[in-house]
């Protein structure tokens, strides 16, 4: 019986013993890693708290975002240019055949208007980009090259439609001058949103702040 309890009592303090080096083992193994208990626990915190903000934006579906909240606002302006320099050369177009008055008019504001919201995205709100790669750096070129042509041939334009509207009471030849600067507005236009599109969804400029240079964004590439 005392040989029984003799081994028993070996038995337990084995098993303690080996269970005691093994937590050692684990707490050494840890520390060799450079990785404290506190540390894991702490990064297991911090998963777990992106895992709920995740969860949070998941969740969030009717959410409108503010101003404050775009890097720039000139992806809110440039639509502007791009409509009303196309509707201004077709109400020009229209009005060498029907509603000439009237459509003069209405190609006089159209035309106004894109010439204003032109210059507003290329020289107030335009974003100013950093460390692009060198083909983004060329269809950037390309986009502000485009750019400047719709702003000269628009604002040629606006001049000769006031002129001709005005002082020539809408002669033909003067309407028809008119309307070829439209043309090549809108043709340019079209271009500059071709390349600012791509700079976007091809190249990824200017996604959520991407290679734009904001006080709130410092993006390293």
């Amino acid at each position: 019986m005392k040989l029984k309890l003799t081994i028993l009592i070996s038995i337990l303090s084995l098993t303690i013993a080996y269970a005691h080096r093994g937590d050692e083992h684990k707490k050494d193994t840890t520390e060799s890693m450079g990785i404290s208990s506190d540390t894991v626990v702490l990064r297991s915190d911090t998963m777990k708290h992106k895992q709920h903000h995740e969860d949070v934006k998941k969740t969030v579906v009717n959410r409108t975002a503010t101003l404050e909240e775009f890097p720039t606002l000139h992806p809110l302006i440039v639509h502007f240019p791009i409509v009303l320099l196309l509707l201004a050369a077709l109400s020009q177009l229209t009005g060498l055949f029907l509603f000439q008055n009237q459509l003069s008019w209405i190609t006089l504001f159209l035309l106004f208007g894109g010439v204003l919201s032109a210059y507003i995205a290329s020289y107030f709100i335009h974003p100013h980009t950093v460390e692009l790669p060198k083909t983004a750096t060329w269809v950037l070129e390309q986009h502000e090259f485009y750019a400047s042509c719709t702003r000269w041939t628009a604002l040629g334009g606006l001049v000769t439609k006031i002129i001709s509207h005005f002082y020539f009471k809408r002669k033909l030849w003067i309407e028809v001058v008119v309307l070829g600067a439209l043309i090549g507005a809108a043709f340019f236009v079209s271009k500059t949103g071709h390349y600012g599109a791509q700079l976007v969804h091809i190249e990824g400029i200017g996604v959520q702040g991407e290679y734009l240079e904001t006080d709130e964004h410092n993006h390293s590439h």
